[in-house]
């Protein structure tokens, strides 16, 4: 491929004709499973393959020259822009995650790769890059990195939670039945580890079965003080180990700020299937001088809000009331079943 070829507008039937020599080329750039894409040695894009446009949604040429950057999540678009001129300037390989609009109108993460070629008088003349769907290994990624954090945070918590149960079991509780809640609050925590499926699956592999073995440990005198109510709901192991990190800040955030330890102290937990979504309600009532954490926007909140966003697909709704809290949300059904 010489010079003159490279040295093309950004008119996409003219580089095609001059790019690409045969048919066969255009071929095997339309088949790739990569979305492949090229610009002027200015930078500007002026070709992307079928690929690009099959994920995108967008029209032939509406994501040429500066409007590449339109279909690219509002918080990855400036930086995305930023860091790609730096390379044009530079001339240095281009790489850099960000977020692409879909055609469906969600996004998802890419790897975005480009390196220029040069003639022979050793100037950039073009540059040739690809984008890579890694959305899944970003999900991914985020589940262990949110498992971690919350492992940390359990520790830090965990000798305050066994002081509540003991509190709340009472003077007359023999060594046998506090040993035997502790036990039941250690099978609990198994449900927040990577492979803890078969956890869930003692549950039922259902909603009302993971939680009434996360709540387990806080019956006491075999009364309930989380009481489940509704729909039962099948999950995935993905979704049961989201919905374990939510269920276990929220009940460890009431033994915390002292509803579970008033005898008078309980939860309702309502689950509502409604078509193609799933209600969820947690109504804490009974209990006296129940007051709003301090530390709102501390690590536990943020980690319930990182789970129920980014593994759940929706947004937790928190208000206080004297009895202690009102937490609700709207969870789409395909996100529980994987």
């Amino acid at each position: 491929m010489t010079e003159s070829t490279l040295s093309v507008g950004g008119d996409e039937g003219a580089w095609r004709s001059n790019i690409l020599h045969t048919e066969f080329d255009k071929q095997i750039l339309d088949v790739l499973p990569q979305m492949i894409w090229s610009t002027n040695a200015r930078g500007e894009p002026d070709f992307f393959n079928r690929r690009w446009y099959e994920f995108t949604g967008v029209s032939v040429g509406a994501t040429y020259g500066a409007n590449w950057s339109r279909v690219l999540h509002p918080d990855d678009a400036a930086k995305a822009s930023r860091y790609w001129q730096q390379c044009v300037d530079s001339g240095s390989d281009y790489e850099i995650e960000y977020r692409i609009r879909g055609h469906q109108g969600d996004f998802r993460w890419v790897l975005a790769r480009g390196v220029p070629a040069y003639g022979e008088d050793g100037s950039i003349t073009r540059w040739f890059g690809t984008c890579t769907d890694i959305d899944d290994r970003k999900r991914a990624e985020s589940q262990r990195e949110l498992i971690s954090e919350e492992l940390g945070h359990r520790i830090k918590n965990i000798f305050s939670v066994i002081k509540s149960l003991v509190t709340i079991s009472g003077a007359q509780t023999s060594a046998a039945e506090l040993g035997g809640r502790i036990d039941a609050l250690g099978k609990a925590n198994q449900y927040v580890l990577p492979d803890a499926m078969d956890a869930a699956q003692r549950g039922g592999a259902t909603l009302l079965g993971l939680m009434a073995d996360l709540f387990e440990p806080y019956r006491i005198d075999g009364a309930e003080r989380i009481m489940l109510r509704g729909d039962d709901v099948e999950i995935g192991r993905h979704a049961a180990t989201s919905l374990a990190l939510l269920l276990h800040e929220l009940v460890t955030n009431a033994i915390k700020y002292g509803l579970l330890q008033q005898r008078d102290g309980s939860v309702t937990v309502t689950i509502t299937l409604a078509g193609e979504t799933v209600e969820f309600e947690w109504r804490e009532s009974g209990a006296a001088d129940v007051k709003p954490p301090v530390e709102a926007a501390g690590f536990g909140t943020g980690l319930i809000d990182r789970v129920v966003l980014y593994q759940l697909g929706t947004k937790l709704d928190r208000q206080w009331h004297p009895g202690g809290l009102l937490a609700c949300m709207t969870i789409p059904r395909d996100r529980l079943r994987r």
